[in-house]
């Protein structure tokens, strides 16, 4: 668990964290969603009232005791913050350093949900560069992972540090500070970034964004690989439509069928929504109804005369 004090200082470092974000393999957290909070233009997400968050830090001793119970390693508490030699702002902050060795150890915990996840040899793909980056960082050579699944299942894992992970990790992350904090260039947005870029850009400004030969030439060639792939989802759109057509034939007037592992369900579904003419007549509407105000995208094409 982090302190007061480092989690102030996150803002102009990159921790372990921070890295499987830099390195595009974080589901929660996108480059540019953490290049923004680094250069301070939204607020870095503030999860420690979460419930599994909190639930997490309490069960990190448990984690830890565990581990000890089932490896006979003794581990201990280690609070201190690691620095790359070079780069002061490249940090770990580990759970667990096993005594009297070269090793540490990270302790998660997770829902029964994500139980797959950890099945075999496998583990999140965040927490190995997690864990490997702390390795780096702290010039240890081995770490243990170990997670409670749904507090009802445990399991171990190991990391060994590979320098060419390590360094491509390095290279990545000099890049995202020198580069996009520092000198103030975004990272290119991603799919998962279509809300975020709301809270991002809020408010429109109601001016048009001039565009030099270059940028024109880059948002045809956007707009054009958007078409295109509009007009493949249509096509498949109405294949489905065809084939989804031809199974309630099938059906007539049964409710359901099964194929293998597969059921398919046609049934009558009621479906209730407000008549808001109604609401507008009897002069209640504007007392219940709520505004929202957000961006929206729209692209259109003006027909040549």
């Amino acid at each position: 668990m982090l302190t007061q004090e480092q989690l102030k200082e996150r803002k102009n470092q990159i921790g372990g964290s921070d890295i499987a974000s830099i390195m595009g393999r974080n589901r929660w957290v996108t480059p540019l969603q953490l290049w923004a909070e680094k250069t301070g233009q939204v607020d870095p997400r503030d999860i420690s009232d979460l419930e599994h968050v909190q639930l997490g830090s309490d069960l990190e001793d448990f984690v830890a005791q565990q581990f000890t119970k089932r490896t006979g390693l003794k581990v201990r508490r280690d609070s201190r913050t690691f620095k790359h030699p070079e780069h002061q702002y490249m940090v770990a902050h580990i759970d667990r350093r096993i005594t009297g060795s070269d090793e540490i150890l990270e302790c998660k915990t997770c829902s029964a949900w994500k139980a797959k996840e950890w099945e075999g040899d496998d583990m999140p793909i965040e927490y190995i560069y997690q864990v490997m980056w702390y390795l780096g960082i702290t010039g240890m050579q081995k770490a243990y992972l170990a997670c409670l699944i749904g507090g009802q299942k445990f399991v171990i894992k190991h990391i060994e540090f590979d320098q060419n992970i390590f360094q491509d990790m390095l290279n990545a992350a000099i890049h995202f500070m020198d580069y996009c904090v520092i000198q103030g260039n975004a990272p290119a947005s991603c799919a998962d970034d279509s809300d975020f870029l709301v809270e991002l850009y809020p408010q429109a400004i109601l001016e048009e964004l001039p565009l030099t030969p270059k940028g024109e030439e880059e948002v045809r060639t956007l707009i054009e690989n958007r078409e295109a792939l509009n007009r493949v989802i249509k096509h498949s759109k109405k294949e489905i439509d065809e084939i989804d057509a031809q199974i309630k034939m099938m059906m007539g007037e049964a409710e359901m069928i099964r194929v293998d592992n597969i059921k398919i369900t046609w049934t009558n579904q009621i479906t209730t929504r407000v008549d808001t003419a109604k609401l507008k007549e009897n002069g209640i509407y504007d007392e219940y109804s709520k505004s929202t105000e957000t961006r929206v995208f729209r692209t259109s094409v003006k027909k040549e005369k």
